[in-house]
């Protein structure tokens, strides 16, 4: 009696079966690195996403912290935006608390005066001449403060044209892959 023995496959069977096996652990190494690459980048998006919308809403106080290596750029850039704008909301109310207090008193001035007058306080014709004058002259103290001090100072929370939009959305209509490759932005200066 023979013993039946297995045929050994040919060197071409095992060679392409040696082949599929490295192409699928090729594939699966890559497709888990990709995964974590995609990983990494969306959650640093949102975080960007996140800071971006709280400086919108004007909180400037917490310090914008994107843990990875490819936002640092980004993340330091926010965080002196933050500062600057907080620095320019510093300015902004002791700007309107110094021309409040420069209002105080004229027309405080103004409203006793007058005052003076309705009432018959002021009874004496060179009395309310001189009250008068006064009136008038603060009133155009005003109109100084108003022509020179206001106009010359500009204040807006962002500039002219500026509109807060989300972090997400932008950078999806900017890389969006149905844009010809020649109007994408370059994103080399980053590396």
């Amino acid at each position: 009696m023979h013993r039946f023995r297995p045929k050994r496959p040919s060197f071409m069977v095992q060679f392409y079966t040696m082949v599929l096996v490295i192409f699928v652990v090729i594939i699966v190494f890559c497709s888990v690195a990709l995964w974590v690459i995609a990983r990494s980048i969306t959650n640093s998006i949102t975080a960007l996403d996140k800071a971006t919308k709280q400086i919108s809403l004007g909180k400037l106080d917490e310090e914008i912290v994107v843990k990875g290596s490819n936002e640092i750029i980004v993340d330091v850039n926010l965080n002196s935006m933050r500062l600057t704008l907080k620095e320019n909301q510093t300015r902004r109310s002791r700007f309107i608390m110094g021309v409040s207090h420069d209002l105080r008193t004229p027309i405080a001035l103004i409203k006793g005066y007058t005052e003076a007058l309705a009432d018959g306080t002021v009874d004496q014709p060179e009395m309310q001449k001189k009250s008068l004058q006064i009136v008038l002259s603060k009133i155009a103290q005003l109109e100084d403060m108003r022509a020179h001090g206001l106009r010359s100072v500009c204040i807006h929370p962002f500039p002219k044209g500026f509109r807060p939009t989300s972090c997400i959305s932008t950078m999806s209509r900017r890389c969006s892959p149905s844009r010809p490759s020649a109007s994408r932005p370059s994103f080399s200066h980053f590396v």
